[in-house]
């Protein structure tokens, strides 16, 4: 993985904990898979494209304010890279959480735009979902 993406990476987070949009778009294909882990309830498990991207983080926002995520690590897996987030929120009914969360992210060969990504509750079913991504040629999920 590139020191450009691991860069990248860590943007699209402070973009997220500042609420700016315009800097993860650019950074996601128009036509960018997102597939959940299901660790949050009233959430779709998948979301596709830009504006599925935007009605993911309106549902996130509702659920749970404030919401920061930090990097924890960040793994290349071959073509893929695994991160753990940590996830650090106030829910509706005054719920805090503090874990950490992982992600699998697959970037287009071509333009290096983010074109799917998954989420996972521990870091063993993710790097399982990276490697089946990588021996079947399939997008993670």
């Amino acid at each position: 993985m590139t020191d450009e993406r691991v860069e990248r990476f860590r943007r699209g987070l402070e973009a997220w904990n500042d609420g700016n949009f315009d800097v993860i778009l650019e950074q996601l294909d128009p036509d960018v898979q997102i597939h959940l882990s299901g660790a949050f309830p009233g959430l779709e498990r998948e979301y596709r494209g830009h504006e599925g991207f935007l009605a993911f983080w309106r549902e996130m926002g509702d659920m749970w304010h404030p919401l920061q995520m930090e990097a924890r690590e960040i793994e290349p897996v071959g073509d893929l890279v695994l991160t753990g987030v940590n996830f650090k929120a106030t829910g509706r009914n005054g719920i805090q959480v503090d874990r950490t969360f992982y992600f699998v992210w697959q970037f287009d060969a071509t333009s290096d735009k983010v074109i799917a990504y998954s989420s996972h509750q521990d870091r063993e079913s993710a790097l399982e979902a990276a490697q089946t991504a990588r021996e079947k040629g399939e997008l993670p999920a």
